[in-house]
């Protein structure tokens, strides 16, 4: 838009000898008003960059954090757990009283996950023996 106003604007200038410069005027307002239109989506776009920006570096710190627990070991069984917990000073403690804090331990350790469906350390609901041995159970009657 930009371009096409600015070539309008030298062409009447040129065909301009003896006229009225109304003409010329309202071609150098429009064009006045789309620069501005242009710098204002600019400003607009420059804030939008800027926020996600911010939010893509949170982000990644948060993502970096969770990287950084277990950055050699990958999972660990529930034993190779229980001794990392009891050279970190966390020996005393079981299961159950690790999760009744509610998330994190003192020291800032993560909690035993436990399986919904028995409430036992060392599986997940979708792999809970106990569910698969009632629905055996309830498939052979």
């Amino acid at each position: 838009e930009a371009i096409l106003s600015s070539s309008t604007l030298k062409r009447k200038i040129e065909d301009h000898q003896g006229s009225s410069p109304t003409h010329i005027f309202n071609i150098i307002d429009l064009q006045a008003k789309g620069i501005s239109k242009l710098a204002h989506e600019m400003v607009l776009l420059q804030a939008e960059t800027k926020e996600l920006r911010t939010a893509n570096e949170r982000l990644s710190k948060r993502r970096g954090t969770k990287k950084k627990r277990l950055q050699d070991g990958g999972s660990l069984s529930l034993q190779e757990a229980i001794v990392l917990m009891g050279d970190r000073g966390l020996g005393g403690q079981d299961c159950e009283e690790t999760t009744a804090s509610g998330g994190r331990t003192s020291g800032g350790e993560r909690r035993v996950r436990l399986c919904s469906n028995c409430k036992k350390p060392g599986h997940n609901a979708r792999t809970c023996q106990v569910v698969l041995e009632m629905s055996e159970e309830s498939d052979s009657e």
